[in-house]
This record gives C-alpha cells, structure tokens and sequence, in this order.
C-alpha cells in the first residue's frame, strides 16, 4: 500500500531535516549560554572539503534549539502511487513536540494533529477525526519525539558529509551539505522503512544551523523539504470530538 512507505520515508526524511526539541547538551558539550571549547574550528571547511560528524550535528542542534515552531512544505515521490505532498506547522517548544499537518496521498486529502504525544487522523478512515492506538501512532511517527537524539544515537550511521558550498534558498543564505547514512547501521523502524541500503540527503542550513531545505534520496524514493515561519505564533489543539481506533 502507498500510505505507509511514503509517510516512512517522510519520517526519515524529517528526522533527518531536524524536526524538533533541542536535546540536552551531552556530556563534555556546552551547554545553552556556555561558550564552546577553546579547540572548537576557528573558521568554516572550505567549499567541497569533508565535515565531521560531530561538528555537523552540533551545527544542526544549534539550530534546533533556536527554533521553537516553524512551517514545514514536503513532497515525497516514487514510492507507489502518487505524490504525497505535506503542509503544516509544528510547535517544538514542547516535548514531544505538537503538529498539525495537511498531507496529500495518492489525490486524496489527510490531515493529522499530534498533541501531546496522541496522533489524531481525519480523511483516512472516514470524514470525521479517530484518534490512532499508541502503537499504531509510534509505527507511523517512527520517533520517540526527539529526533535529534535518534540521529545522535545513530552517529555511526553517518557515512559522509560534504559542504558542497554556499548558497541563496529563498534569498536567505545558506551552507549546503552532502550527506549519506547507512540506513543498514540505523535501528528501529528507520532501518526497516526502506528496502535501500542508503541514504544521500542534501541539506540547506542558514547561519544558525536552522535547515532551510533538504532533498532526500532514499531508494526510489525522492523527499523534498523546506522549512520556514520560524518562531512565529502557532497554536495546535487535539479535536474535541474523535473516535478511537481499536487497538
């Protein structure tokens, strides 16, 4: 079936772009309002040159922690029947963070509100709004609400990391890096969304490590992503009225 390998792959594809809450500073790192250690880069890689691990994910943290709620537009191809194209805001000032998302699968219109951990779904079991069983819900999110910890906790599958150069994303601008994971080293649900043994995804990020827009390469299957809005007001509630879906 379509819906569940395409919102797979948009799973990773988020995880991988930044979604959410900053983690807590991990032992010997700075942590918010500390300076970074004096053996930290004085200047950035040149154009074209490798980036370690470490120094990209603490760029990305950065920028997660700035961003308390942003607006995501997503389209995600060749995984079956169609496009599914996502909208949507999300308040990452929480844990796990809130969402309110509008997704298009196969031509047919779902949105889906997460609240405090509870996912509700409205388009794809009816007109009305049905509130998914936990595990159902941890199936399809693929994450434990902070994603920045499961792309630390997987550092080891992080094959390589380019800065491919400078760049204008929508007239802001931003670094571009070339990524490649070995989805074959990554646990959990990440590792069985796909049958690729890889993944190569290119990510924007301005000057404060906020990622601007990511091109994911997972299989056959393509996710485009861009990101923005950031820090403006948003406001998500769970629906009032909703029925729950048996577990």
């Amino acid at each position: 079936m379509f819906v569940k390998p395409a919102l797979a792959a948009a799973t990773i594809a988020l995880l991988a772009f930044a979604g959410c809450s900053s983690p807590a500073p991990s032992a010997g790192s700075p942590s918010a309002g500390q300076s970074a250690p004096a053996s930290a880069p004085a200047s950035a890689p040149a154009a074209g040159s490798e980036v370690s691990v470490d120094d990209f994910l603490a760029k990305v943290s950065a920028g997660m922690a700035s961003m308390k709620t942003y607006h995501v537009e997503m389209t995600v191809s060749g995984a079956g029947e169609g496009k599914l194209t996502t909208t949507g805001d999300i308040d990452a000032g929480v844990t796990p963070p809130n969402q309110h998302l509008t997704m298009t699968i196969a031509g047919k219109p779902v949105e889906m509100i997460v609240v405090g951990g509870d996912y509700f779904v409205k388009g794809m079991m009816g007109d009305g709004w049905v509130k998914m069983p936990a595990g159902a819900a941890s199936s399809m999110s693929g994450s434990s609400g902070d994603q920045m910890s499961v792309l630390t906790n997987n550092k080891d599958a992080f094959e390589k990391i380019v800065l491919v150069g400078s760049e204008d994303v929508s007239g802001t601008p931003a670094d571009h890096y070339r990524v490649t994971m070995n989805l074959e080293k990554i646990g959990g649900s990440m590792a069985s969304a796909s049958a690729a043994k890889t993944m190569t995804y290119d990510a924007w990020l301005d000057s404060e490590g906020r990622m601007l827009k990511a091109v994911t390469e997972m299989g056959k299957i393509t996710t485009e992503a861009t990101m923005s809005k950031f820090n403006e007001p948003v406001t998500i509630k769970a629906p009032t009225e909703f029925t729950e879906m048996p577990s």
